[in-house]
């Protein structure tokens, strides 16, 4: 082994673990980000507020009334007679 060769193997020493730090932080990140996600659709499955990111909503008196679920006219009932 020469001196020379030191430095170069240093070098990839370096490198490498550079290499091995990038990866995990990046397996880290999309298995952070995939895990959020993950709530956040369950969370909207299920009609409720997934808590990641959101403010409080000021919502008038009138407007909490409404219907709960999503999609449905907050006055009518199944059978479409108004309440």
């Amino acid at each position: 082994m020469t001196t020379g060769e030191i430095p170069v193997f240093n070098l990839m020493a370096v490198a490498s673990f550079g290499l091995l730090v990038l990866v995990t932080g990046g397996v880290a990140y999309l298995t952070a980000v995939e895990w959020r996600d993950r709530r956040r659709r369950k969370a909207d499955a299920e009609g409720r507020p997934s808590g990641i990111g959101m403010a409080k909503s000021k919502v008038s008196p009138k407007a909490a009334k409404g219907s709960s679920q999503p999609g449905k006219s907050a006055g009518k009932t199944k059978a479409g007679k108004k309440r």
